[in-house]
């Protein structure tokens, strides 16, 4: 059976893996048949599967060591187990038991495991000799062993003894150093601490290829190679290799395979944008072997029988100038399994992860590093998977305990396929979240990383590379999703998480990279306290976020001001509830969404210099206790389809930006508790916009008190604000404005009657008309007219310029057809201006009134003689 099992696995190469869920057997292929021949060969072995006892005297070994000193104990345990494993091996042992004890190893001689073997501490202690070494590993697995294990018991380094007066970083001491191409490595319930380095170490060979460059655009051009026969063909949407890989390379030739990767961190290049790239086999002789169609970065080429030479095709029309691919065979561990360790105390890390399916399972991972020497030395977190050159592939971290640990709990860089899940992650309490932000890092450089169902308490966290963060609890956490190349931003998908007291900044460099969905974002009194500002920083380029709840007070719920703001972002379905202190929005589309007891909306450009910055709210709901919508910035601004009722005393919406268009069509705006005459729109004095308008709505307020429409506050008057007033609904709304523009009201009900303010006795003055606006006579009689009908649009006015007469800011006088504003208040001079006919043009006379030509004196015919 044996024989059997190593056949399967020689020809599988190593790839099979045990899943032991359903949801991981989905990332592995054929291992069900590998399985079920280990499960037969168990059931075969019966009580023929032997474990033995190691016997002290026979071996030479101690079990009771207390001088932690002593090197001949050391040596000879060393050497005794190592030759009691071996020979247990030659016999058939499947495992082998330790007397429960204490036994001191050398940091010379590691304990080496067999293959095909459980090394069964039954509860004792491995515990390393005090010594000066840099670097030493307690149990060693680098002999390219296969199903071999080690289990129950207990690893101590001698951190606390250790002789640092060295010098350097003495960060290699590891309690388990799993090395190169190993495969089927269990370990299993240990307590691994005290190490001067880490706890565990799972790492492989750099696999470099030498003498095989690819990093240089001298060697690409222009044109691709046939798939049928390998000859050289013209493509101008392709490029390919100058020459060739040569296959004869031993590291190649011993691994039977290669692959192409990037850098350390796995960039292949910024300007290299081919997701996969063809490869062409020739023989010895160079005649062609074989093709592959789209081979992927980063994954393992087997070689052919019979092939010599390989070309490649990269998929992208220009040649880059920055390229970094790698020819790379990486010999790692594949297939590790750590599972329920306590993992503690160690200077450096907890793991140093770097293979091909490695499981992390039901492990508590705490108290790493330190602020002294004896207790931590960078990078002090609880898993590093990093410098594999995207070799790290298909780790899975699930239900696993980490606290307590000095910098981060998970870094991963260059990673590909990591699923982190179950797991509660603790960052270090503190007053402020900048001492206790133990970092939970994902690099720009990883790609296919899963998130999903974890619980993270006090963590500062970063998804740099291509996530989808799932289903999780996030506690006092402040999460960064910013650029850390702009060459390879992914995307990031946040879904259906919750975020009690934490921020989220938003900072991608490319718009829509982002996108989270269905998550909830509670703040309460506690926020405060953990010194977490903003819910959501708005930087950057756009991005998405739908069906998400904001709730509760923040600290501070108006996001960061930053000069590199830019508009775009999309809001869909998204609650804002409960937050009084108001809520800061970016630019962007607004659809669906709910604001239901907030503070004051106000629109922030957040310091950005861009001048057509727009706000549309579009099918939007808002309930309101205050102030409804400050607008503040931007270029445009439209609510449509939407529904405000306020409960409270202020203003629909208020305009403060200068040169802002706004828009309300099809909306609903009722107060209908309202005590006091505050008006539905506010212009502030710092409004200059140019266009609104007011169509197809509903504006109502309480029967006890009327609100203005319209009020401009402030001295300053803009006449160049046109807006125009349409198909509306008034009830119990005070029309009268301190605005003399260019308003137009056509087809608006007030009270039940259509457009009430077009019926007069005489035209009203200083009021603006359009050409063809009809009056309607009001007090007609037999022989009068029916009305006027403009034939010359601009303002009416009867009042001439007068000398040495005190004038308002805002009064108007004609001159010529023309009509003149004060610009400001003063005492006219004693002779008459040059009054100017240009439109906009101003002219100061002697007395220092500034006066604004505004348009021209409105021209009206009668219509309509009554008999």
């Amino acid at each position: 059976m044996l024989g059997k099992i190593k056949s399967i696995f020689d020809n599988a190469n190593g790839q099979y893996a045990f899943p032991v869920t359903v949801a991981e057997a989905v990332y592995v292929d054929a291992d069900t048949s590998l399985k079920n021949i280990l499960d037969e060969w168990k059931s075969e072995m019966g009580e023929t599967f032997r474990s033995y006892v190691l016997e002290l005297k026979r071996w030479g070994v101690k079990n009771t060591s207390s001088d932690f000193s002593n090197k001949t104990d050391a040596v000879y345990n060393s050497i005794g187990i190592n030759k009691a494993l071996q020979w247990a091996s030659t016999q058939g042992y499947a495992e082998v038991i330790l007397p429960q004890g204490t036994y001191l190893i050398d940091e010379e001689n590691s304990i080496v495991p067999q293959k095909f073997m459980s090394l069964n501490l039954n509860g004792s202690t491995l515990r390393i000799r005090n010594n000066g070494f840099q670097r030493y590993a307690i149990v060693k697995i680098a002999n390219n062993q296969i199903y071999s294990r080690v289990t129950n018991g207990k690893i101590q380094g001698d951190r606390l003894t250790h002789d640092y007066s060295s010098g350097g970083t003495h960060e290699g001491g590891s309690g388990i150093d799993v090395f190169g191409g190993v495969r089927f490595i269990s370990i299993d319930n240990l307590e691994i601490y005290d190490c001067t380095g880490d706890a565990i170490t799972v790492s492989g060979t750099d696999g470099q290829v030498p003498l095989q460059p690819l990093n240089s655009s001298s060697l690409w051009e222009q044109g691709a190679v046939s798939l049928s026969d390998g000859s050289m063909i013209l493509s101008p949407t392709k490029i390919r290799l100058k020459g060739t890989i040569d296959l004869s390379s031993a590291l190649i030739a011993k691994n039977g395979y290669f692959g192409l990767y990037g850098d350390g961190y796995g960039g292949l290049g910024s300007d290299l944008t081919a997701r996969y790239f063809d490869l062409i086999f020739y023989k010895n002789d160079k005649s062609f072997l074989s093709s592959i169609n789209s081979a992927d970065f980063y994954e393992e080429i087997m070689i052919p029988m019979g092939a010599r030479y390989a070309s490649i095709v990269l998929d992208q029309p220009q040649i880059p100038t920055n390229i970094t691919i790698t020819v790379r065979s990486i010999e790692n561990p594949r297939n590790t399994y750590i599972e329920k360790c306590n993992l503690h105390h160690c200077r450096r890390q907890g793991l140093s992860l770097s293979g091909k399916w490695i499981y992390v399972r039901d492990n508590e991972i705490h108290h790493i590093g330190g602020n002294t020497q004896t207790d931590g030395t960078p990078p002090m977190g609880g898993i590093d998977i990093e410098d594999g050159y995207s070799g790290n592939q298909w780790i899975f971290i699930d239900k696993n305990y980490f606290h307590s640990c000095q910098n981060y709990t998970i870094v991963m860089k260059a990673s590909r396929n990591i699923k982190i899940t179950r797991n509660k992650i603790q960052g270090k309490f503190g007053a402020s979240i900048n001492s206790y932000n133990t970092l939970f890092s994902i690099s720009v450089g990883s790609q296919q990383m899963l998130v999903s169902q974890n619980t993270f308490m006090h963590t500062a966290m970063s998804f740099y590379g291509e996530t989808i963060a799932s289903d999780n609890y996030f506690e006092g956490c402040v999460l960064n999703l910013a650029t850390e190349d702009a060459s390879r931003d992914k995307d990031v998908l946040i879904d259906n998480c919750y975020f009690y007291n934490s921020t989220v900044t938003l900072s991608r460099t490319t718009k829509y990279k982002i996108r989270i969905k269905g998550c909830s974002f509670i703040n309460d009194s506690n926020k405060a306290y953990l010194g977490i500002l903003q819910t959501i920083s708005f930087n950057n380029e756009p991005q998405i976020l739908s069906d998400c709840i904001f709730r509760g007070n923040d600290t501070n719920y108006v996001f960061s001001p930053f000069n590199n703001l830019k508009s775009g972002w999309i809001f869909n379905n998204v609650t804002f509830q409960d937050i009084t202190r108001g809520v800061g929005l970016p630019s962007g589309s607004y659809v669906g969404c709910t604001f239901d007891n907030v503070g004051v909306i106000t629109t922030h450009d957040g310091g950005s210099s861009l001048t057509d910055l727009t706000w549309e709210f579009r099918a939007c709901k808002f309930n309101m206790n205050t102030d409804c919508i400050q607008v503040n910035a931007g270029r445009y601004v439209s609510l449509i389809d939407s529904l405000i009722v306020s409960q409270g005393n202020g203003f629909a919406i208020q305009l403060d930006s200068k040169n802002v268009e706004c828009k309300i069509v099809n909306c609903s705006i009722r107060f209908p508790n309202s005590s006091n005459t505050a008006e539905f729109l506010q212009l502030k004095p710092t409004y200059m916009g140019i266009q609104m308008l007011l169509d197809n709505n509903e504006f109502s307020c309480s029967d006890t008190f009327k609100k203005k429409l319209i009020n401009v506050f402030g001295s300053s008057v803009n006449t160049d604000l046109e807006i125009l007033i349409r198909n509306n609904m008034l009830k119990n709304v005070d029309l009268t404005s301190n605005y003399a523009g260019k308003v137009t009201m056509i087809n608006n009900s007030i009270d039940g009657v259509t457009d009430p303010y077009n019926y007069v006795t005489s035209i009203t003055n200083n009021k603006y008309y359009k050409l063809y606006q009809k009056i309607y006579n009001s007090g007609f009689s037999s022989g009068s007219n029916e009305g006027w009908i403009c034939t010359l649009a601009g303002y009416t006015n009867n009042t001439s310029w007068s000398a040495s007469t005190s004038y308002t800011m805002g009064s108007r006088i004609n001159y010529l057809g023309h009509v003149y504003q004060a610009q400001n208040a003063g005492t006219s001079g004693s002779s008459i201006p040059s009054f100017p006919i240009i439109s906009g043009s101003t002219v100061i006379d002697s007395g220092s009134i500034t006066w604004k030509e505004i348009g021209l004196v409105a021209a009206f015919k009668s219509f309509g003689t009554i008999q």
